[in-house]
């Protein structure tokens, strides 16, 4: 499924700035 792995991408890539972010 293309469509969930953008999704998951396009989620898991801010979520992940923000936790790297301390």
């Amino acid at each position: 499924m293309a469509i969930a792995c953008a999704l998951f991408v396009i989620f898991y890539l801010p979520y992940s700035e923000k936790k790297n972010k301390k």
